[in-house]
């Protein structure tokens, strides 16, 4: 199906993904983090053109958390962090997913979350695929999070843009 739905750079990076190989420690190795954040520079701002497959074999078989670090590290050496350097040197669907691989799962989480109720209307699914896949634990740090990065509490949100049982079971989880 991803064959047949997607191409190019996102393509790639999808296929990449799809083997589901990448390295999963807990260890976040501020040496290695250091040339990979060189090596994403070399790769992209640090040239004409972007070396893609560079940042793909890098980003696509780490771990978010991993990722994030060398974005710090990226951040500390060249003045700012590998989103803006992804915004600059991609685009699409392919930029959407770089910069979701170098974010950590809960800041991601919590951004989803704000985008589904900023503005008019709600993207319910989002809200019901987040809510059921976080624990209560994991939903208390996200809204902690959310709050820390757009200045407004979740549970008042969720309050304001949902309603009846169901506003009460996501209020419920979050322990509201």
């Amino acid at each position: 199906m991803v064959k047949g739905d997607t191409s190019g750079d996102f393509h790639m990076a999808l296929k990449d993904l799809m083997k589901g190989d990448r390295i999963e420690s807990p260890y976040l190795d501020d040496h290695q983090a250091n040339i990979d954040a060189e090596i994403l520079h070399k790769s992209g701002e640090g040239r004409v053109g972007t070396d893609e497959k560079t940042f793909v074999r890098i980003l696509a078989n780490h771990t978010p958390w991993y990722n994030a670090h060398v974005s710090r590290m990226y951040a500390k050496k060249y003045g700012h962090d590998l989103k803006k350097a992804i915004r600059k040197e991609t685009s699409g669907d392919f930029e959407r997913l770089m910069k979701a691989l170098v974010t950590e799962p809960y800041e991601y989480w919590a951004d989803r979350l704000y985008h589904a109720m900023k503005g008019a209307g709600t993207d319910d699914k989002t809200l019901v695929y987040v809510f059921s896949i976080l624990t209560q634990t994991e939903l208390q740090h996200v809204s902690k999070l959310f709050y820390d990065k757009h200045h407004k509490e979740l549970h008042k949100m969720v309050d304001g843009d949902t309603s009846g049982h169901y506003k009460h079971a996501l209020l419920a989880l979050l322990g509201k």
